[in-house]
């Protein structure tokens, strides 16, 4: 009974043992870089979610990326997830400004969070269909109007909050506009 309930023991370790290597490897796989961006591919297309580079004073993200082998057109823009910011503060230079191509269609969650250092006009991609929670939250340095196309479906919750740098219009057509998706946003003319 002893020697059968070591076995079944030691089975269940190697089993496991082979879960995690199998996880472990599936996700290191997926993380691709193209110069300073790191990436992720799904059904062809990819998703940035990582800025790797620093004192920049114009983010330009890019329309498409390179694993080498294959160019893949950027569909997505940051992971989504609070712990993965796009970009930090840090990493840009005071008064960069901060281009989207068209093509982009959805900035998620957390992107661009408390990037204070972005300036001048955000232009949202009339391609863009959805703009996570929080993705450009508490972004005080953006300046003149905000024109959100009826291509986004949705502003996600606090997706602007507390951007006070805006000194133009807001017009917004989308069919959802999340909770406090413009909470604070002092510098809106009309």
């Amino acid at each position: 009974m002893r020697n059968a309930i070591c076995v079944v023991a030691v089975v269940m370790a190697v089993m496991f043992c082979g879960i995690y290597l199998m996880t472990e490897d599936s996700e290191d796989v997926s993380a691709l870089t193209d110069g300073d961006w790191t990436f992720t591919v799904s059904d062809g297309k990819a998703t940035l979610t990582k800025f790797n580079g620093t004192g920049v004073s114009s983010l330009v993200i890019p329309s498409v990326v390179s694993d080498g082998t294959t160019t893949y057109p950027v569909k997505e823009i940051g992971s989504g997830n609070i712990e993965d910011y796009l970009i930090t503060n840090s990493q840009i230079l005071s008064g960069c400004t901060l281009q989207i191509p068209n093509g982009i269609e959805k900035i998620n969650g957390y992107a661009f969070v408390e990037c204070t250092n972005l300036t001048g006009r955000l232009i949202i991609p009339a391609t863009v269909t959805e703009i996570g929670n929080l993705a450009f939250n508490r972004c005080s340095g953006f300046t003149g109007d905000l024109a959100i196309s009826s291509s986004v479906t949705r502003v996600g919750n606090q997706a602007f909050e507390y951007c006070t740098g805006f000194n133009g219009s807001l017009s917004v057509n989308s069919a959802e506009i999340g909770f406090d998706a413009f909470y604070n946003c002092t510098g809106f003319t009309g």
